[in-house]
């Protein structure tokens, strides 16, 4: 018979298979996005290069670690998640940089399991990000509506969602 027990928990039974159940899995608090999609190394055109992904909670763990000079109990506190998965997301940030400068790989800014208080926009013509606390339906630099969604938020307007 197999029992599934929470996590931490230690309970002996006897004769009986014991899984422990993972802890439920927060929305990691992100505060903005990054100003560009990613980077490749000079000289290689993109077509010619393999990339690495990094992850938008990835990108705000270097963000709040290396730039804001946080520590990582403040930074997992920002980004409302434990220490110790603040510190696997900024160990995984770390050897996805370092696989992309080793190999000679673009990396890519895209995708994760975040949330935030506002709407992130990307605009497909001038490549201008932006954030606003309401949707948008055009660039505020260049009035395109040829605009992407970059998080998750539920607008109802007609800009595309960037999913990966």
């Amino acid at each position: 018979m197999i029992k599934f027990v929470p996590q931490g928990k230690n309970i002996a039974l006897h004769g009986e298979i014991k899984l422990q159940m993972p802890n439920r899995r927060r929305n990691r608090r992100i505060k903005m996005p990054p100003s560009m999609e990613g980077f490749k190394p000079f000289g290689i055109p993109m077509r010619e290069l393999q990339s690495v992904d990094l992850l938008y909670e990835e990108f705000e763990a270097l963000r709040l670690a290396d730039y804001e000079d946080l520590t990582q109990e403040e930074a997992a506190q920002k980004m409302n998640i434990s220490r110790p998965t603040f510190t696997r997301l900024y160990d995984k940030a770390l050897k996805s940089i370092a696989k992309a400068f080793i190999e000679g790989k673009a990396i890519i800014i895209q995708g994760g399991t975040f949330t935030t208080d506002d709407y992130w926009y990307r605009c497909e013509e001038c490549h201008e990000t932006m954030v606003t606390e309401k949707p948008v339906t055009t660039c505020k630099n260049c009035d395109s509506d040829n605009i992407v969604q970059l998080d998750d938020k539920p607008t109802g307007d007609k800009a595309k969602s960037k999913t990966p």
